[in-house]
């Protein structure tokens, strides 16, 4: 009860159908019919003829008598048809790509309407490998091929690698490697249609995942054409992109449009291929990209026009020129963005890199370094790749320093070395963008390993920021900061504001770093946007980024004292390597005070007023009127034009000297070398209170310069200058007995008695107990406790109270110290002197006779005291019932 095959096959025929496989309608049908109809009629010729042969052959023959060979004859008029030889030919369907029973085009377009699936495609197709053979070799043979076809046919064959191989690695792996990559890569250097480009890198993409396809792309030199594809974003730049406006408009501010001056014409015209009318013939060379795209379009130049840019003398054919073939030479209708072409070129790039790595399984890098890394480091396109921060495109940005950092995993070579010649340190710095991240952490790695010319380094100091490329760049606070932290932490600061004792930064001060960057290299970033394969020129900043903000700031690396001092702002702010600080403080110390003994021996030598009668002023000239009388006495002085007047010269330097010193006075620089001083000595209280056992091992070397400070604000009256001062002198001589022993041998503790009396003449019983005085006081006597700790110090005591003036009596200062029962610390100290010397004998009487029973009796009943030497002056100590004052009061009582 079943149809027929044949009445199923009738059916089919009269239906129309459109798939993947099928194409059938009433054209078909009619054109079926036509090459039927026209088959029949040639078949009913050649029967008739054959026939009329028959016919003819039988009356020859009439004679002969009749046999069976003569009615076979007869029989032989009927034939078969040789159906095996006839095809029909559909020129409805011949518009339509077909290989191997598929339409791939239909089939393209069905998979991207999600109507089929990738398995739906292939089920027709018996042999995978053979296709993908039959897609190559249509698209290389067929020579009547649109660039439709042609780009159908690369996206056919991408779909067979990226999906259908997916689950064939162990065959892919036999079949390899394409023997089509150097064609692939040839189609890639010439392509005139961005349709066409972007099917070949959609194939290549998938290619290159196998190592013998990536090494034979790499022998064609196609990374320099993914380098230079990728490049070509920065002509993009010259249109309304809002992602790039950020970066475009920092570089051009303050400069010239590129289309209103000639400056920035790059592109010349041979004469023989100028038309009439054209821009080239005004100015009679240049043009811009925008010009020569607008002649072509009016046909007034072919891809055979020669061209050479600014600087060249060869003249090259327009479609031999990446620069002008791939932007106004190729049609973009149907393509990608150069953005998003450039990131994928660079994808590419790091995913041959991830198929080549650096090291092996154990971490040891590979000898010599995979094909790719080699190439991508040499200059030509190491430059390109780093000239990508200009692009003013973040995704741009991220995936060109992912394939720097990337690559630099290498073992360190020349082209690392000299990576500062591309310019990256300049072009990363002034990047406004906030994906900075990457940057930071090929800063971090690179920046003190370039061979650059500095004129003072630190050779004994690998991390010193004068070793640093960026030291002319940026502040040494965030060099070192780059330094000690890692890429995260810099790259937050960098964009962020920063005001700690490790760096100061603003956004501000950040704007004024680009914007100095970019006047330095606006004009390479304005020929890229016509020749975008141009190559950085390396020139040096002339003078360091100067940062007002700055101005003021004491820093020695790694801080600003500034900010280390501030307790209230950072109470426990953690100090790295203390002695290095240390050092660096008492440098500058030093350095400050031989600016000061300078400044003093020229005031000596000579008085203001006698500087001014010396430059020929009166006592109201200004600055300017200074320094012409200055500069007019030096050349008429100078001993190269008046060999007799070099002592005349020297005195005109000296008075210029005084009278520049007497207005740096005036203009309040005396106030800041005190708080220069001030920070210095804060600094060093500092250090030695939190990082006192550190410190231990050090041997103090300023005790004369802080002895001789505390005399000379003591003296001035400063009270906080003092006050400080003496902190550091309890402190160090705590730390450790050799400092104690040096503060005996510079006099020191003659000084720290003076003070100490000088401070208790002054303290009241209703004194506050924060009051400077007492406080100055209280680290006074931890000073001289230390000292009395060591022979040498109570030998020295010993001579003091032998002495006949009271005041250099320490013992009676001890005394009279622990009658201060506001200041717990004072009082313990005073204890801590009692128990020292009471250990010699004769300053076992010496106390005896100052009273020191009764003054420790009156502790016993007052105050509960501390058992070690305070740190903070003022503060209570940690109680320790009454061990202090027995400790002291025992020898005394035992006498």
């Amino acid at each position: 009860g079943g149809r027929s095959a044949w009445e199923e096959f009738l059916e089919n025929l009269l239906t129309d159908r459109s798939s993947i496989c099928q194409r059938w309608s009433a054209r078909t049908r009619q054109e079926m019919r036509i090459a039927l109809e026209k088959e029949a009629r040639r078949l009913e010729q050649a029967r008739e003829q054959l026939v009329h042969d028959t016919h003819t052959q039988t009356h020859t023959h009439a004679a002969l008598p009749s046999d069976s060979s003569s009615r076979g004859a007869v029989k032989s008029c009927d034939f078969a048809w040789n159906h095996e030889e006839f095809t029909i030919l559909f020129p409805s369907l011949e518009v339509h790509l077909c290989v191997n029973g598929l339409f791939l085009r239909e089939a393209l377009e069905a998979l991207s309407r999600d109507e089929v699936t990738v398995d739906q495609i292939f089920a027709r197709v018996p042999e995978v490998w053979q296709f993908v053979v039959t897609l190559y070799r249509t698209m290389l043979e067929s020579s009547a091929l649109t660039t439709q076809d042609q780009v159908v046919l690369l996206n056919m064959m991408t779909l067979v690698f990226t999906h259908r191989l997916a689950s064939m690695e162990a065959r892919a792996s036999s079949i390899f490697p394409f023997y089509g990559i150097p064609h692939l890569v040839q189609m890639l250097r010439t392509h005139t249609t961005a349709a066409r480009r972007d099917a070949v890198l959609a194939l290549l993409k998938a290619l290159l995942s196998n190592k013998a396809n990536a090494l034979e792309f790499l022998r064609c030199g196609g990374e320099r054409v993914l380098v230079h594809m990728a490049a070509m974003v920065h002509v993009d730049r010259q249109g309304n992109s809002s992602q790039a406006a950020m970066t475009s408009n920092l570089l051009e501010a303050g400069t010239p449009e590129p289309n209103a001056s000639d400056e920035y014409r790059y592109w010349y015209l041979a004469e023989s291929d100028k038309q009439e009318g054209g821009r080239g013939e005004e100015d009679g060379k240049a043009m811009l990209l925008s010009e020569i795209s607008l002649a072509l379009n009016n046909q007034k130049l072919t891809l055979q026009s020669s061209f050479r840019t600014k600087g060249a003398s060869e003249w090259i054919p327009f479609h031999n020129i990446p620069q002008l073939l791939w932007t106004v030479g190729s049609d973009s209708k149907g393509g990608k963005k150069k953005e998003e072409v450039s990131v994928v070129c660079l994808q590419m790039l790091q995913d041959m890199c991830a198929l080549f790595p650096a090291m092996d399984g154990e971490g040891r890098p590979k000898l010599p370094s995979p094909l790719i890394r080699r190439s991508l480091l040499a200059e030509e396109c190491l430059c390109h790749v780093v000239q990508l921060l200009l692009a003013g495109y973040p995704r741009v940005v991220d995936e060109a320093m992912a394939l720097l950092a990337e690559i630099l995993q290498c073992v360190d070579s020349i082209c690392q070395r000299r990576l500062y010649k591309t310019g990256f340190f300049f072009f990363s710095i002034a990047y406004a963008g906030s994906n900075f991240q990457t940057i930071a952490a090929i800063l971090k790695k690179t920046h003190l390993r370039q061979d650059f010319y500095r004129a003072n380094s630190d050779v004994h100091n690998p991390s010193s920021p004068s070793n640093s490329v960026l030291r002319d760049l940026l502040p040494e606070s965030l060099i070192c900061f780059l330094t000690n932290h890692d890429a995260h932490a810099f790259a937050a600061m960098l964009l962020g504001d920063c005001d700690t004792p490790e760096a100061i930064w603003h956004h501000n001060m950040r704007q004024h770093l680009i914007g100095s960057l970019s006047a330095h290299n606006v004009e390479f970033a304005l020929r890229l946007r016509e020749d975008f394969l141009a190559r950085y020129e390396y020139v040096p900043l002339l003078t360091p980024i100067d940062y007002p903000e700055l101005e003021g700031e004491l820093w020695c690396q790694p801080y600003f004292l500034r900010n280390l001092v501030n307790t209230e702002v950072f109470p426990a702010w953690h100090i790295e390597q203390p002695f290095g600080i240390l050092r660096a403080v008492i440098d500058l110390w030093n350095r400050e005070h031989q600016k000061q003994m300078s400044r003093t021996s020229a005031t000596t030598c000579m008085s203001a007023e006698q500087a001014l009668q010396t430059l020929g002023l009166s006592t109201d000239a200004d600055a300017l009127e200074i320094r012409k009388a200055y500069r007019k006495l030096a050349v008429k002085f100078h001993p190269d034009k008046n060999p007799d007047g070099r002592t005349e010269f020297e005195r005109v330097q000296q008075a210029y000297q005084v009278v520049s010193q007497q207005a740096q006075q005036d203009a309040g620089g005396s106030d800041e070398m005190g708080r220069t001083l001030g920070l210095l000595m804060k600094t060093q209280a500092i250090l030695y209170e939190r990082c006192g056992a550190e410190l231990a091992m050090y041997r103090y070397p300023c005790y004369s310069l802080l002895c001789a400070l505390l005399e000379q604000q003591m003296a001035a009256g400063n009270d906080s200058m003092t006050c400080t001062c003496a902190q550091v002198l309890a402190l160090t001589a705590a730390a450790d007995p050799g400092n104690a022993q040096e503060l005996v041998l510079t006099n020191g503790l003659a000084i720290v008695v003076d003070v100490l009396h000088r401070c208790l003449a002054t303290v009241q019983p209703r004194t506050a107990r924060d009051n400077l005085h007492l406080r100055t006081c209280a680290f006074a006597c931890q000073a001289a406790a230390a000292a009395a700790a060591e022979q040498i110090g109570r030998d020295e005591i010993c001579q003091m109270e032998n002495a006949e003036d009271s005041r250099r009596s320490l013992l009676r200062a001890a005394v009279s110290a622990m009658a201060v029962h506001q200041s717990p610390a004072l009082t313990t100290a005073a204890l801590y002197v009692c128990i020292a010397a009471a250990q010699h004998p004769v300053l076992l009487g010496k106390l005896i006779e100052a009273g020191a029973v009764w003054s420790i009796l009156r502790a016993v009943l007052r105050f509960e005291t501390g058992a070690a030497v305070p740190q903070g002056g003022g503060g209570d100590m940690p109680p320790r019932q009454r061990e202090t004052v027995a400790a002291a009061a025992a020898p005394l009582y035992l006498s």
